[in-house]
């Protein structure tokens, strides 16, 4: 899953980096928390991205995968049942 790293992008500016923004909502989302609530095994890398002229310093990747490198349907289920439960929303459709 791509996402932005607050730390390098405010809410709007990553909203900005959409094709069409006003039809993107922006979540924020505490990888402690996320830590807590999810029943599987993901990890989270700094991944900046530089397209043209188009610069993402923030760009970073949520990635799962079991013990045998598989991404499992019913392990992005899990994860994505953690995300709703720990995502706020910072900007609303």
């Amino acid at each position: 899953m791509s996402v932005d790293w607050a730390k390098y992008a405010s809410a709007e500016s990553a909203r900005q980096t959409r094709k069409v923004p006003e039809d993107n909502a922006v979540v924020e989302i505490s990888l402690q928390k996320l830590r807590d609530a999810a029943s599987v095994s993901y990890s989270v890398s700094h991944d900046p991205k530089c397209n043209g002229d188009q610069h993402n310093r923030a760009h970073s990747l949520i990635d799962w995968k079991d013990s045998l490198g598989a991404r499992r349907s019913e392990d992005w289920t899990a994860l994505r049942l953690a995300l709703s439960n720990v995502a706020v929303v910072v900007i609303g459709l």
